[in-house]
């Protein structure tokens, strides 16, 4: 499945969802929240360390 980070995820298809892995920088967190409040798993392939202790607070 690929997704479009600029539209928005149906609750619907968060249950289908087991595993994300995200190949774009980010600017914010909202992915990685959604991710894990539908408890799916995410991988960060190209994440900035900036970025990485960003959402390390989750």
């Amino acid at each position: 499945m690929r997704l479009d980070m600029g539209q928005p995820v149906l609750a619907s298809e968060w249950e289908r969802i087991k595993l994300v892995v995200m190949c774009l920088d980010q600017a914010d967190d909202a992915w990685v929240g959604a991710c894990i409040r539908s408890g799916t798993h995410y991988v960060d392939i190209s994440a900035k360390a900036e970025f990485l202790n960003q959402v390390s607070k989750f």
